[in-house]
């Protein structure tokens, strides 16, 4: 029970661009959200990737690879990058900004800004994050 205080109700202050926000720390269906989001653009590469190299006549390996879930290191790799870190921060301060939007949230993220970001929405949820054999169960 004194994990829950650690993974539930805590909100961050961000200042972005000059202006404070408060985020909230993730929860197990943002995880979930995110790693779905995660897993159609890894479908949509595959697809785009199968079509450049087989064309229509894409053999049935590559449909497999588009099936099976994600490894943590795939989820680690989205988590990392621009578009993973903008769609995390947009879950995080959607829930005390409601007319925050992916696209403004998008607009907050500068290269200046991402570690301190990460941090503190990713850093600080990271408790809440499943993991790839939690996902299995």
């Amino acid at each position: 029970m004194a994990d829950l205080e650690q993974t539930v109700g805590t909100e961050i202050t961000l200042t972005l661009k000059g202006h404070d926000y408060k985020a909230e720390k993730l929860t197990l269906g943002d995880w979930a959200e995110f790693e779905r989001v995660a897993k159609d653009k890894h479908r949509k590469n595959i697809i785009s990737s199968g079509r450049e190299v087989y064309g229509d006549d894409m053999p049935a390996s590559v449909f497999d690879a588009m099936i099976r879930p994600l490894t943590e290191a795939e989820i680690e790799q989205y988590q990392s990058s621009v578009e993973g870190i903008t769609f995390l921060l947009w879950k995080s301060l959607s829930k005390r900004h409601k007319d925050m939007t992916l696209e403004k949230a998008a607009d907050l993220v500068t290269l200046d800004d991402i570690s301190t970001i990460t941090e503190a929405i990713i850093g600080t949820s990271a408790k809440n994050a499943p993991t790839a054999e939690a996902a299995k169960d």
